[in-house]
């Protein structure tokens, strides 16, 4: 390690344009002289990046660098040209409607490279710059950041992938919405205070922009919504995002993260708690939770169930973990989280690998002094589940007519390409609920014949201790 930190070696590892700036700064962190001597290089008027430096924490160094170097132009090895980072910024920041991508400022050849854009879109994130997507039609990243969060973003949909990159960091850094200070509720207020203090005082533009975000975030509003589904969120950027919505959890009543790409980390950095039982819940008005698509896998369940366990979401109504890589594991885990939440009427788990082994907590045994029971459950969706054999859905039959789920009212299940099996293997498990639903239905009809007949013994006792009387 000696040899490392020689001056005579790090000064050519810090200019070398083959080495990663992740491999550089991972360097820089060995001691003060190797700091000294990379970012002596690092900070000057070029930067080279590699397209693994596409990262979260890559491009806030890359802005910081910004900072110290106005004018600081950037590389991407193993590409010609070189983009004019720093005038960029500094053009996007003097105007309020820059249009990159034109012939006012075309930004050069590497502006049809995603490594290029992606620190480019980070570095303009909270600007009005509008950027050409695909021939004459131009987006911006504040405008498409609000229109993606609201499940709105069609744009993106059909930029080519060198634009979409623009948009894969600014729109969950992006201040005006639903991050910096988590404008949960759609906040108008909000919005206003955010985009005067960005835009010139009092102009007729910031008015008019102010509309048009208030018309996207007044579509829909639900309150306490925290609208995080279909970004492409991975761990990295969970790491930036979950602190800020961990912030006002105590507001949020749905939260919506439907396919993102994060897993245990991810998971971990929005629901793990410091104390293993709460004193309060940390998530005391969350009704909804919608992770489907998004493959926290087996290890990141733990967190979730964990802060479940723990009585952090008393509230919780429905819960959609489809085709979250749910195996045998995950699935005792959340099964046994289930009791926990007496508000709970609706569990999506479809398109998940679990199998019988998975159902082990809903196993009734007469000698156990405890037994599993959801009591609220009234839907269950289970379909396209390729682990699930008949010997599978006859356990889950069994567990069924044992009362784990009392109140049961619907089984989605089977029917679908997935399952080996087919539909009819669910069968048995369909009976079960159709079982018991009779049974209550018996149940209420007993007890409403035993009332009719009581009130017509109640008024013949009545009518015959009048007429001894008379």
């Amino acid at each position: 390690m000696s040899s490392l930190v020689e001056i005579a070696v790090l000064e050519p590892l810090a200019m070398a344009p083959g080495i990663s700036l992740t491999t550089k700064r991972k360097l820089a962190r060995l001691n003060r002289v190797a700091r000294d001597a990379v970012y002596k290089h690092l900070y000057g008027p070029r930067l080279h990046v590699h397209d693994e430096d596409c990262t979260v924490d890559n491009a806030m160094f890359v802005n910081k660098w910004l900072d110290v170097v106005p004018d600081a132009v950037l590389c991407v090895h193993g590409v010609e040209g070189e983009l004019e980072l720093g005038k960029a910024r500094q053009t996007a920041k003097l105007g309020e409607d820059t249009r990159f991508g034109g012939e006012e400022h075309p930004l050069g050849p590497l502006y049809a490279n995603p490594t290029a854009v992606y620190f480019l879109g980070h570095a303009l994130a909270l600007t009005w710059s509008r950027f050409r997507a695909d021939g004459d039609k131009w987006v911006c990243t504040v405008n498409n950041s609000v229109t993606l969060m609201n499940g709105l973003g069609e744009d993106y949909a059909s930029m080519p992938p060198a634009q979409k990159a623009l948009f894969f960091g600014p729109r969950f850094h992006n201040a005006l919405l639903h991050t910096e200070n988590l404008a949960i509720d759609g906040n108008h207020e909000y919005l206003k205070r955010a985009l005067l203090k960005r835009l010139p005082g009092g102009s007729e533009k910031a008015i008019e922009r102010y509309n048009a975000l208030r018309q996207f975030t007044s579509q829909g509003v639900v309150r306490g919504r925290v609208q995080l589904g279909h970004l492409q969120l991975n761990d990295d950027d969970m790491a930036v995002i979950a602190p800020r919505v961990r912030a006002r959890r105590g507001d949020a009543s749905r939260l919506e993260l439907r396919g993102n790409r994060f897993g245990m980390a991810g998971a971990a950095a929005l629901f793990a708690e410091p104390r293993p039982v709460a004193i309060k819940p940390a998530w005391p008005r969350l009704k909804h939770l919608d992770l489907g698509g998004t493959p926290i896998g087996p290890d990141g369940y733990p967190q979730l169930c964990g802060a479940i366990t723990a009585k952090h979401m008393p509230q919780l109504q429905t819960l959609d973990l489809a085709d979250t890589g749910m195996g045998d594991i995950g699935a005792r885990l959340v099964f046994n989280a289930l009791g926990c939440l007496p508000t709970l009427h609706l569990v999506e788990l479809s398109r998940n690998p679990f199998g019988e082994r998975g159902l082990a907590p809903l196993q009734h045994k007469p000698q156990a002094r405890t037994h599993l029971v959801v009591a609220g459950l009234k839907e269950l969706h289970m379909l396209a589940m390729p682990g699930m054999d008949k010997s599978a859905w006859q356990f889950l039959g069994r567990t069924i007519m044992g009362g784990s789920f009392p109140a049961l009212e619907n089984l989605y299940a089977g029917g679908a390409a997935l399952t080996p099996v087919g539909a009819a293997a669910a069968e048995p498990a369909k009976l079960a609920v159709a079982a018991i639903r009779a049974g209550r239905t018996a149940t209420k009809a007993t007890a409403a014949a035993v009332a009719a007949l009581a009130t017509t013994t109640a008024a013949r006792k009545s009518a015959n201790k009048k007429a001894k009387t008379a």
